[in-house]
């Protein structure tokens, strides 16, 4: 079995004779390598650790000079373009190989790598009084060099407004007004009471019935040929069956546990659509005559 180690240690100062900048760089590389005969198994691992201060090689800028002299504090420097290498920390890389011999001459191999740094560098600079195509057209008003902390809520807000991506996003109050219609809604809405009522007597003025088998859910072992006829002239998604072997009005009431799946009838179903058609067309001229108020006693 051999192992070998080897660790190196670099320490960088070069300075910049355009800036005061200078760079203090320092990294480690560390390199172990434990190996064990070839006939049975090979073991390598390698670690990398460094770390290195950013370096400034950026001259003044006489844009950035001239807004600072304009009283402009959006500008926090008059380098605020950084030109060099980004601020680099625990810069860690881990390597290893492994390999083991099988019998017949078959070798097993395997590696894997892991590695991991956090970088941080300047951005372009952009003139924040002069580049109307970056910025949003208000004066200036909205700035992306800037201290966002010292701005006002109302500038954040707008500059929020501006950038978002997703524009479908609802505050508190939107939220609370589209919850208070959606309870409109619910207690507008036909009730599946009022549906299963009129259903069982308008079917039953067609020659159909409709049977009870469990609490809510009915058994229609005929649909009459009258209501299928008008279905074929009327329907427009999936026709209406010969025999319903359960009906429910409501949606909960579908699927019960050792019960048979049932079609939940409700405003789009064709069996419902076919007897509302036939229902309207013979008593139409009474619908619009509408109800006639009677009194027994004399006025």
């Amino acid at each position: 079995m051999r192992f070998s180690r080897c660790c190196t240690t670099s320490l960088a100062t070069p300075g910049s004779t355009n800036s005061p900048h200078r760079n203090n760089s320092c990294s480690v590389s560390c390199y172990n390598s434990a190996k064990i005969p070839r006939n049975r198994r090979t073991t390598t691992k390698r670690e990398q650790y460094g770390n290195a201060n950013p370096t400034d090689r950026a001259l003044p800028r006489r844009d950035a000079i001239a807004l600072v002299a304009a009283g402009n504090t959006h500008v926090r420097s008059e380098h605020p373009q950084v030109w060099g290498d980004p601020d680099i920390d625990d810069d860690l890389k881990l390597f290893g190989n492994f390999s083991y011999a099988l019998p017949a001459g078959v070798e097993l191999y395997a590696h894997t790598n892991f590695a991991r740094k956090k970088v941080t560098q300047g951005f372009f600079f952009r003139n924040p009084n002069t580049r109307l195509g970056v910025f949003s057209n208000d004066a200036g008003r909205t700035l992306l060099i800037g201290d966002v902390l010292a701005a006002d809520q109302a500038t954040l807000q707008d500059l929020l407004k501006e950038r978002q991506l997703v524009h479908d996003a609802m505050d508190a109050s939107r939220v609370q007004r589209v919850r208070e219609e959606m309870e409109r809604a619910e207690a507008r809405r036909l009730q599946p009471h009022y549906i299963e009522s009129f259903f069982r007597e308008a079917f039953r003025q067609l020659d159909g019935s409709a049977r009870q088998r469990e609490p809510r859910r009915y058994q229609v072992s005929h649909v009459p040929a009258l209501i299928r006829n008008r279905d074929r002239l009327i329907g427009i998604s999936e026709p209406v069956l010969p025999r319903y072997e359960r009906i429910v009005f409501e949606k909960p009431l579908v699927a019960l546990p050792g019960q048979p799946l049932a079609a939940f009838v409700c405003p789009g179903h064709p069996l419902l659509d076919a007897v509302f058609d036939l229902i309207l067309e013979r008593h139409r001229d009474l619908l619009k005559r509408g109800a006639a108020v009677m009194r027994s006693a004399p006025i």
